[in-house]
């Protein structure tokens, strides 16, 4: 997989059965433990297949603590419904991938979940106390209400308000 954030590809049958995987090297208990639980596997397999539409498993943790959400797209010869290709994507991966270093030293980037709880989080830890300014934004994809959030110290000008807004609205555009 060329992108370090996609930690796999799958081709599931209805059943849940996994017909195929990439990479190959990985084993098929260690891709069990990297999916979505069952009960999630199920759900997006019923939304796919009855919608004919690609889906997005709600985020999870698995064993290890990584944060992760499935990509899911359904497969159809005709009228007959085979299954789906998940594409399986760490969020940790993601977020600590997609900024450059000195952005991460920084800033404090994060994916919060509906409730504010934080799913993912890269870049330095800063507390939000005086002298932090904070910037949302909801995510556009259907990840379940997800927020990207970034943390700036400011330093009294319009630049980290700037650095902030424009990051912001590069990650959504991406």
């Amino acid at each position: 997989l060329e992108s370090p954030h996609w930690v796999a590809v799958t081709w599931t049958e209805p059943s849940l059965n996994t017909l195929w995987s990439a990479p190959s090297a990985r084993s098929q208990a260690d891709l069990a433990r990297a999916r979505p639980p069952l009960v999630e596997q199920e759900r997006v397999m019923r939304l796919a297949g009855s919608t004919g539409r690609a889906t997005y498993s709600s985020p999870y943790f698995a064993p290890g603590g990584d944060a992760y959400i499935e990509y899911t797209v359904p497969i159809n010869s005709g009228n007959v419904y085979l299954g789906t290709f998940n594409t399986l994507m760490s969020l940790n991966t993601f977020a600590k991938t997609l900024l450059p270093d000195w952005f991460l030293a920084k800033y404090d980037l994060s994916i919060t979940d509906a409730g504010g709880h934080v799913v993912s989080r890269a870049g330095a830890p800063l507390d939000r106390g005086e002298g932090y300014m904070t910037q949302s934004q909801k995510l556009a994809l259907p990840w379940r209400d997800l927020q990207l959030n970034v943390i700036a110290r400011q330093r009294g000008s319009t630049l980290a308000a700037i650095t902030v807004a424009t990051t912001i609205l590069a990650l959504t555009g991406l």
